[in-house]
């Protein structure tokens, strides 16, 4: 898979396919969409004929509580996909995981965008923790009840 990008108002760069696309964290309660996801196959027929596992892993994992969601936008016709389109997986720092099995055709140009699977992908920050709330509060009954038995 491959995150392709275009020169325009919304990327400088140069029109390409890009493997990676560091950025700053996304804070909390937020998420990022990163649209124009390509998969496809060139010179290599997969095991699965016209399907590929795909999987979850990272060198550089996000903060604890971040989950995705993957989408297939667009598949070729050819292909006959009659499975989900869309995949929701955890991006916790402890696991490394299997996402699904996606149709996956065979092209010699991928820069044709009737000829690739096109999806997009969303990841999700959590929401705030009302933990450190809840244990603000029972921090202060612990106070309270100890100063009561020492006074």
């Amino acid at each position: 898979m491959a995150l392709y990008r275009q020169t325009g108002p919304d990327w400088m760069g140069p029109s390409g396919f890009y493997y990676v696309d560091y950025m700053s964290p996304i804070p909390s309660s937020n998420s990022k969409t990163w649209s124009d996801i390509y998969l496809w196959s060139q010179n290599w027929t997969p095991r699965l004929g016209d399907r590929v596992g795909i999987g979850f892993t990272s060198t550089n994992f996000p903060p604890q509580g971040y989950w995705a969601k993957l989408v297939l936008d667009y598949v070729p016709p050819s292909l006959n996909w009659a499975g989900p389109n869309e995949f929701a997986f955890s991006l916790n720092p402890n696991l490394s995981h299997g996402i699904g099995y996606f149709p996956v055709p065979i092209t010699s140009n991928p820069y044709d965008p009737i000829q690739v699977t096109r999806m997009h992908l969303t990841v999700y920050t959590p929401e705030p923790s009302s933990a450190l709330a809840l244990l603000a509060g029972l921090a202060g009954f612990g106070a309270v009840a100890r100063r009561r038995r020492i006074g």
